[in-house]
């Protein structure tokens, strides 16, 4: 190992005060390097009296705490935490299980380079809401692009007269997904409708293929749209995309989808109109459509090279 410098941190006063004001325990180490220039470990420089309690381990002051936790069979990701601080000169969080035990901690740059000061504590419950709630997000997430992928590999393998049902349920799960990944990033104040429609549509166009290109005109101020309403406003618009694209045939083709306050109506209803330049007539609309329109209080009307609807958010 070896290191560029040997920094010392703070005098022993300073390290007493800052222990004094953290959460839970503190220790000072300086990172250490392997010969790829990788973090390896941290040499311990300075160890809080509230470690051994906080840890259940005993650490010394110019030990490993790599090799300390090793032999205590913990595990966690300290260690990318501080190699990722030492980079940045950002704080990083990670968490750290020792015997059953979950330890929340923060690691910190110090102003020394290479010094950096880690603080250990016992995970809170809302600490370990918000790691479950993360991990759940990762792996719905995951299981969304799994189905989506699959439904990709199986379209791209079928028949030409099944890739068409394929797509749009490819397409709906598509959705699905966009709203959940909205829905966590908009907390409990719903989601910003005009955004949520763009993003929609350009993802929608990109999965049917290159010959299809949409434009999206919203008319509408800043307006927070709840799941409930734009999980079926979403699987509509699949739904009408998804029909327009069977129509082309896999020509070039152009949507335009539109959001603006309805004509005539001053209760915030809104317009939705999608437009497309496929060959020959639209016809009937999707069933499923027309479902999900009535989910929205609301019935499609189709016209030439068009399908509209207005709905209340």
């Amino acid at each position: 190992m070896f290191i560029a410098r040997h920094p010392t941190g703070p005098d022993d006063r300073l390290f007493a005060a800052l222990e004094a004001l953290a959460d839970g325990a503190l220790c000072l180490g300086q990172l250490l390097h392997d010969e790829a220039g990788r973090p390896s470990d941290l040499r311990l420089l300075r160890v809080g009296g509230r470690l051994a309690t906080a840890t259940g381990l005993v650490p010394a002051e110019k030990g490993l705490l790599g090799d300390l936790l090793r032999e205590a069979g913990a595990e966690g990701d300290w260690l990318a935490a501080c190699g990722e601080t030492a980079r940045s000169g950002e704080a990083q969080r990670f968490t750290l299980c020792i015997g059953g035990r979950r330890l929340s901690g923060r690691v910190v740059p110090t102003g020394e380079a290479g010094c950096l000061a880690l603080a250990f504590a016992e995970e809170t419950e809302a600490e370990a809401l918000r790691r479950r709630n993360e991990e759940l997000s990762h792996r719905v997430m995951n299981s969304f692009a799994v189905l989506s992928a699959i439904m990709a590999m199986e379209a791209r393998a079928a028949d030409p007269a099944a890739r068409a049902p394929l797509r749009r349920l490819q397409g709906r799960v598509e959705v699905m997904s966009l709203l959940y990944r909205q829905i966590e990033g908009a907390g409990d104040g719903g989601l910003d409708a005009a955004a949520y429609l763009r993003s929609l549509a350009q993802s929608l166009a990109r999965m049917q293929g290159p010959a299809v290109t949409v434009e999206v005109e919203t008319a509408v101020s800043p307006l927070r749209l709840p799941a409930r309403r734009a999980a079926p406003l979403g699987l509509l618009v699949n739904e009408l995309m998804t029909g327009a694209a069977d129509r082309a045939g896999g020509a070039a083709l152009h949507l335009r989808l539109s959001l603006r306050p309805a004509d005539g109506c001053g209760d915030g209803a809104l317009r939705l109109t999608i437009e497309d330049d496929a060959p020959g007539a639209p016809g009937d609309p999707p069933p499923l459509a027309g479902a999900f329109a009535a989910e929205l209080d609301s019935a499609l009307e189709p016209g030439p090279g068009q399908t509209a609807l207005t709905f209340r958010p």
